[in-house]
Parts: structure tokens; sequence; C-alpha cells
């Protein structure tokens, strides 16, 4: 055998023994973990709005805060700061405080207010897979701990993140865990 010879043979071996075991690995990544997790994210993540019980109504409507204030609502906060929505206090009785919103032109052109959903600003979404635990065994099953972090992601064109910098997730990633479970078919949310 030449040395030519010699050097493919350890080369194809050596290919061999790597495919071999790459074969025998738990099946994690993160781009593995990046797709389960983001699934799961869409799956459960109904998008950041600020709605009324009732959104069948004409603008400007008259809002009861209780004790509370329309700075405590950070969505309705934020769009009242970009100019979508004027705020006026109503003459409020002793148990609270009553606020009259009303829709302005820029935010009937912007689209805003979805009557159905109301006002929303996105959805989380993932933004990177942080770490892992080495699966371990419990209770019959293989699991690991998954460590990540998400946003607020699919926004309408009108919202810009820093007019809701107040929402998590909105301007800086936020960080999360969610459990996986093996199954035959892959790595599974339980």
């Amino acid at each position: 055998m030449t040395i030519g010879n010699r050097r493919a043979v350890a080369v194809t071996g050596l290919v061999l023994m790597a495919l071999a075991l790459a074969g025998c690995g738990d099946g994690l990544s993160k781009g593995s973990l990046g797709k389960i997790i983001d699934e799961e994210l869409r799956k459960d993540s109904r998008p950041r709005c600020w709605t009324l019980q009732n959104t069948n109504f004409d603008w400007p409507v008259v809002v009861d805060f209780g004790f509370g204030s329309p700075a405590d609502e950070p969505i309705l906060a934020g769009a009242v700061d970009a100019g979508f929505l004027e705020l006026a206090r109503e003459r409020s009785g002793f148990m609270g405080s009553r606020w009259r919103i009303d829709l302005t032109d820029k935010g009937r052109k912007a689209g805003v207010w979805d009557a159905k959903d109301g006002i929303c600003i996105g959805s989380r979404r993932l933004h990177e897979v942080v770490r892992w635990t080495e699966p371990g065994e419990g209770k019959g099953m293989t699991f690991t701990e998954v460590t990540y972090t998400w946003r607020l992601k699919d926004a309408p064109g009108w919202v810009e993140p820093e007019m809701f910098k107040g929402i998590q997730g909105m301007v800086e990633p936020v960080e999360s865990s969610m459990t996986l479970v093996k199954t035959s078919d892959g790595w599974r949310v339980p």
C-alpha cells in the first residue's frame, strides 16, 4: 500500500468514526432547540395587546381605571406618547378615575386600533438559545432544561420599540427557560 492509499484509508476511517459518533448524540444543538422553542412560543404566545372588554364602540370612549391610571398600562401610555391616542381626565367620583380616550388622526391613519384585538405591539419570539443542561433521567423520562431569551417581534409597521420601552421584551431580550422531554421522535415540550 502506498503512502497516499494509507492516508486515504486513515481519513476514510476517521470520517466513518465521526459519523458513527455523531449518530450517538442526544440531538441537542442551538439550532434544533431554537426551532422547538420558537414553535412553542408561536403556539402559546398571544400578541401583547391593550384592549377593552367591549370593542364595539365609537371613539372617543370613557374608561374607568378604578384606583389606577392610564400610566399603569404601558401599551396605552406608549400609544399616547407616540401621538396615536389622546387622554383627558373625566370628572371622577369617589371610587376611582375615569378617562376619555380618543383615537387621533395619526392613530387612524396608522391603523393602530384593531376592532377585535385592540392595540397590539407584537408576540413573543425566540431571540437566542443561551444554554441547556445535560439530559437527565427522572420519572422514566429523559429531559433537559433550556435557557433562552425572547423578544417581542411581528409588530405592526407603526410600532417603534422605543415608544413601548416599558414593556418586557420590546427593547431588550428577556431570559426564560423551558423543559423539554426526549420522545421517540425527538425532543418535545411536555
